[in-house]
């Protein structure tokens, strides 16, 4: 049981951490970007014919839009994006161990990740200083959080991951960097110029199109047989 709940957790913990260090330094929409290219990479292990790599042009492009580091108003933290793109390959490692855990833990991975990647994290927030912590409404908050960003969401992630192939879960979940760019922009006040939005637009398109090619090629494989 700890062998599957331990990399499981561990990678919840650290995509996670990472992610939020990456968007204080870095716009959500941004972040989500950039981290974005961790799914996008599980999925492309599901690519097999040339035509197929031009989503992955498609996301090299994104990418391209999404990166310059400008000295102007719309420059990026380059730390942020290094934070945002190590997050990204532990959602990578985190969609296929997700699945794995599902299949040895069933419906307790999530509650047992979850358990192990806040052992995990916990010597980060000791190490930063927890007089913050010890506040009410910053306790309240951080319940708010967990059950919002963690404890619900990744549940039904886990009931996803149990019920499709890790690639086809890595595409689905497309929507979110433009999600979080309008978050961003309606709550946080964060705005982007045109080319970062075209830099997202680009790269949930590449996840779009991978979703139907390998959605396609999956019908009909199961026609075939």
């Amino acid at each position: 049981m700890i062998r599957a709940a331990f990399p499981y957790g561990l990678s919840l913990g650290a995509m996670n951490l990472l992610f939020y260090l990456a968007i204080d330094r870095i716009p959500l929409g941004v972040a989500l970007g950039i981290e974005f290219i961790g799914p996008l990479s599980v999925a492309t292990f599901g690519l097999r014919r040339l035509r197929d790599f031009g989503w992955i042009v498609l996301v090299v492009l994104g990418l391209a839009l999404l990166l310059p580091f400008s000295a102007g108003q719309f420059s990026l933290d380059r730390t942020g994006v290094l934070l945002a793109a190590a997050s990204g390959v532990f959602w990578g490692i985190y969609i296929i161990m997700g699945q794995k855990a599902g299949k040895v833990l069933g419906v307790e991975a999530p509650a047992l990740g979850m358990i192990v990647a806040a052992l995990c994290v916990l010597p980060f927030s000791v190490l930063d200083g927890s007089q913050m912590v010890m506040r009410p409404h910053i306790i309240m908050l951080a319940v708010l959080v967990a059950l919002l960003s963690s404890a619900i969401p990744y549940s039904l992630e886990m009931f996803a991951l149990r019920r499709l192939p890790a690639r086809i879960f890595g595409v689905l979940t497309s929507g979110e960097p433009v999600v979080g760019a309008l978050m961003g922009l309606l709550l946080l006040h964060e705005t982007l110029p045109l080319t970062k939005w075209l830099g997202i637009v680009s790269i949930v398109c590449a996840s779009v199109g991978m979703t139907v090619t390998v959605g396609s090629r999956s019908r009909k494989t199961m026609l075939e047989t």
